[in-house]
């Protein structure tokens, strides 16, 4: 039996960080049938209700606790202790937590240093925690796989380390073309390097008697008609909260004004509850809008987003999960916009449905193209769902491919 250990660092909270971990153990279940799956997670804890969930879901896998980064109480002490387990990594001896697996499979590339236009002391640490987690992963003498990453850009500072431990690594698939080119421009030199997709394609919703059962329960009459929206805290400086606020509250009550649709706010992480919640208590005319709970897993979030004919997005990895059920999607990108246009617009082919926050950011022009682009869609939505369809079996391929590679690798 071919034992995979899947080492995650990323939030639980975050239903993007979910729904890829979600698609990697179905990955693996169609592409290496009969292995035995562990998953090695920072967020490890018997009361983390997110990885019960995926626990009862996928009951055949293991959940442990990560060896050598574990969240605690504060960002600092959990810092510190990654930090003293990665500079005692070989002295405390803990590669032998490892051998039992075949192939490590590194889930932890999925975001650059640069979110944002400014410096983040969090984001500066977190490239630095992901570099040194590749680093205790290569050091455990096992077969190391960076799968489905968006990898860059760094900066000088990181570049070096960057080239150092992937050139270590035995294979490295990308979820977008633009990490691709620049892990090329590092001089990475690992032999296997594929151009794959994103896991979180891969996740299932529920099953349609437990959507109605959920739905009940929220008092959403499933005859209705709707439009789903995800806002993001996260977003350049050209972006604020205000302004934020007041585009998808304008968005809201020119729906509610020109069509028969409700709509359903939801977040796809926890960054992003406050200010769902802002935006809801803006909306003219209350009893045409629902606020989705945040404390529904990744995929019975999918599943309220498979109830919308539209759906109107800030948040990459909730575009993945309406685009893959194919539902048309608007995307506002204010944040990692080679992943945004890689996956979503180039893979997906919805390049014209991504609206860019940028320098040019004028909020009357913006909210003039956004209002259009919802009545095209609106108008011409069977069409958008029939190219979606095509380009999800295309992507859906794409993504397996990641497991057929490391079963490949394991034979080798």
């Amino acid at each position: 039996m071919i034992k995979v250990a899947i080492l995650d660092t990323n939030s639980s909270a975050n239903k993007g960080s979910m729904g890829r971990l979600d698609g990697m153990i179905k990955c693996l279940d169609e592409t290496i049938p009969g292995s035995q799956i562990t998953v090695l997670h920072r967020y490890y804890d018997l009361n983390n209700v997110d990885l019960k969930q995926l626990g009862l879901k996928y009951p055949q896998i293991k959940i442990k606790d990560h060896p050598w980064f574990m969240e605690r109480n504060s960002f600092v002490t959990t810092g510190f202790h990654f930090i003293y387990n990665t500079l005692f990594f070989k002295i405390l001896n803990k590669k032998r937590l490892l051998t039992e697996y075949d192939v490590l499979i590194d889930l932890n590339f999925i975001e650059p240093e640069k979110l944002v236009d400014k410096f983040s002391l969090i984001n500066f640490m977190g490239v630095l925690f992901v570099l040194l987690s590749l680093k205790n992963t290569i050091n455990s003498d096992k077969p190391v796989v960076v799968c489905s990453a968006t990898i860059g850009p760094y900066g000088n500072f990181f570049n070096k380390l960057a080239k150092k431990y992937l050139n270590e690594a035995d294979l490295i698939t990308y979820r977008e073309a633009y990490s691709q080119k620049y892990v090329d421009s590092l001089g990475v030199e690992v032999p296997k390097k594929v151009l794959t997709g994103d896991l979180a394609f891969l996740m299932d919703p529920i099953n349609k008697d437990d959507i109605r059962k959920m739905i009940s329960k929220l008092n959403i009459d499933i005859d209705d008609s709707f439009i789903g929206i995800t806002p993001a805290a996260m977003a350049n400086s050209n972006f604020s909260e205000e302004t934020n606020v007041k585009l998808l509250k304008d968005i809201s009550n020119f729906i509610i004004g020109k069509t028969d649709y409700k709509i359903i706010f939801l977040a796809n992480t926890y960054q992003d509850v406050e200010l769902q919640e802002k935006i809801y208590n803006s909306v003219e005319h209350p009893e045409r809008v629902i606020s989705l709970p945040f404390d529904y897993s990744a995929s019975e979030t999918k599943s309220i987003i498979s109830l919308c004919d539209l759906f109107i997005c800030s948040r990459f990895h909730a575009l993945v999960a309406s685009t893959s059920l194919r539902v048309p999607s608007i995307g506002l990108v204010s944040y990692s916009y080679n992943k945004f246009h890689g996956i979503l617009g180039e893979m997906m082919g919805q390049e014209e449905y991504l609206l860019d926050i940028n320098d040019k950011f004028d909020y009357e022009t913006f909210l003039s193209n956004f209002q259009s682009k919802i009545l095209d869609i609106l108008q011409n939505k069977s069409k958008i769902k029939e190219d979606l369809t095509t380009r999800e079996k295309f992507v859906r391929k794409q993504v397996l491919l990641n497991g057929e590679l490391i079963n490949n690798l394991l034979k080798e």
